[in-house]
């Protein structure tokens, strides 16, 4: 049973999973607050622009509809509750999936600042 999918996704493409409410970069069981500072934030954009591979985003794809149906014991449960509360657009079929930055959420915040676009700080 394949559990996994990858493939390429554009920065349009993430910045408009965020936009749309989406994305959620503060998993705050597992993943630390912003922390980077403006050098490193420069270093970044500037390593887009000429070209440099940067790592990649690790993104996980959650199926709202199965996690609607039952979640998982203990406090997973109530984490993913949360995070289903948090879309905006509740049982969309044409739409029913959230992300969730598993890893990356530093280079995707300064991506997103960048553009204009201000993720919350935590």
């Amino acid at each position: 049973m394949k559990t996994t999918t990858n493939g390429p996704q554009t920065i349009g493409q993430i910045s408009m999973y965020f936009k749309h409410g989406d994305l959620f970069l503060s998993p705050e069981e597992y993943q630390r607050e912003n922390a980077w500072d403006l050098k490193q934030k420069k270093l970044l954009i500037d390593s887009i622009f000429t070209g440099f591979d940067i790592p990649k985003f690790y993104v996980w794809k959650i199926d709202q509809r199965t996690l609607s149906h039952g979640y998982p014991d203990g406090d997973m449960k109530k984490y993913y509750k949360k995070l289903l509360e948090k879309k905006r657009v509740e049982n969309d079929e044409d739409d029913p999936y959230v992300y969730e930055a598993v890893d990356g959420q530093q280079r995707i915040r300064t991506i997103l600042e960048y553009m204009g676009i201000n993720p919350p700080n935590n």
